[in-house]
């Protein structure tokens, strides 16, 4: 089954699936390992801080 990446910009399609991969991979590697799920809040953060840059080089590219 393949997923859609969750953001759509007018940033480069590989950058918004690499940005995806990546935080599904963490994202997998901490909920698998009860151990770590201390960490899901900072990476969740972390996350959202890399789709908030997303969004900013989006709306600089549209005014471009």
């Amino acid at each position: 089954m393949r997923q859609k990446v969750r953001y759509e910009y007018t940033v480069p399609y590989r950058l918004s699936l690499f940005i995806w991969i990546i935080d599904y991979v963490i994202g997998h590697k901490l909920a698998m390992n009860k151990k770590l799920w201390v960490f899901i809040p900072v990476w969740s953060r972390i996350v959202k801080i890399l789709h908030l840059g997303i969004e900013r080089i989006s709306k600089i590219l549209k005014g471009a």
